[in-house]
């Protein structure tokens, strides 16, 4: 017996099912496109790039002696890295992120271009000692952006006074004390570059805050004697210098322990050919290569 035909059914598509597919397909395909052909951007982990005077309100114009202006260091700090570092002061611009020219390095205390770094501290008293010719009142335009495309500026204003002519008769002891910069570095074992011509030396002693052991040379041509960080603020005058280093009396050898910049503050003095000189160390820094441990001394000295 012959079974009947089952009755063919009417296949139906889901049209408006399969519309709304293909238009989100599209609507996906257009965004993909839209992304690929966007910039790309950097993802925002850290904190907006900042300028710190350090030491003093940079609101407020900060005065100096012509050629002898005095300390003015400005700390910028951008954890996402520095892309551009521009300062502008009237004719003279310089991106110190960027730019390869050395020069522009020194004016500021720098050694090179600061780009991708997370901060630096510019010494503006070098530019104003080697480029402000005469007394008057400048401003510096100081401009940072981020990798993340942040941004932040400020003005710093200076006023450059002419100095004062002192009297003939004046007595050499009380004259007052004039400042300098100094940079020591040694690296590994090797000799103390920078501190040759003060008959300074130095060798560390203990590894873990690398501690340094600063003495005289081995023709003892130098004396060394230890001062409170106090000291270096009140003294004004070579008669001053000489007696507080007089009164303390000096000592054979310095232990100074250098990482993490722990020997920032630290104060002493070396007496050469009766030349009395007043070390304050601003920075120390130390860093491990296949030639040793490197430590470094910046900072300033009266004499």
């Amino acid at each position: 017996m012959t079974q009947a035909a089952t009755p063919n059914r009417a296949i139906r598509f889901p049209t408006r099912s399969l519309q709304a597919r293909l238009r989100l397909a599209g609507g996906a395909a257009l965004l993909l496109a839209a992304l690929a052909a966007a910039p790309a951007v950097r993802a925002q982990n850290g904190d907006p790039p900042e300028i710190t005077a350090q030491g003093f309100n940079i609101e407020n114009a900060q005065e100096g002696l012509l050629g002898h202006f005095g300390r003015l260091r400005v700390r910028i700090e951008a954890p996402e890295g520095i892309e551009t570092l521009y300062i502008k002061e009237r004719s003279y611009e310089v991106d110190l992120a960027v730019t390869p020219e050395r020069a522009h390095y020194g004016l500021f205390g720098i050694e090179k271009r600061v780009g991708l770094h997370k901060d630096v501290t510019l010494n503006f008293e070098r530019y104003i000692d080697r480029k402000l010719e005469a007394a008057g009142s400048y401003r510096f335009l100081i401009r940072v952006t981020d990798g993340a495309a942040r941004s932040a500026s400020a003005t710093l204003s200076v006023t450059v006074r002419e100095e004062p002519p002192r009297a003939e008769a004046m007595d050499p002891e009380m004259a007052p004390v004039s400042k300098s910069a100094f940079n020591f570095q040694r690296i590994g074992a090797g000799s103390v570059v920078g501190a040759e011509d003060f008959g300074l030396t130095w060798k560390t002693i203990e590894d873990a805050r690398i501690v340094i052991e600063i003495t005289g040379t081995e023709d003892k041509a130098a004396r060394l004697i230890e001062l409170a960080e106090s000291d270096y603020d009140r003294i004004e005058t070579r008669k001053a210098l000489a007696e507080a280093a007089d009164k303390a009396g000096p000592v054979e050898r310095i232990a100074v322990p250098t990482a993490q910049n722990l020997a920032a503050g630290r104060i002493f003095v070396v007496v050469k050919q009766d030349d009395y000189l007043l070390f304050k160390v601003e920075e120390s820094a130390t860093s491990l290569s296949e030639l040793g441990t490197t430590v470094t001394l910046t900072g300033e000295y009266k004499h």
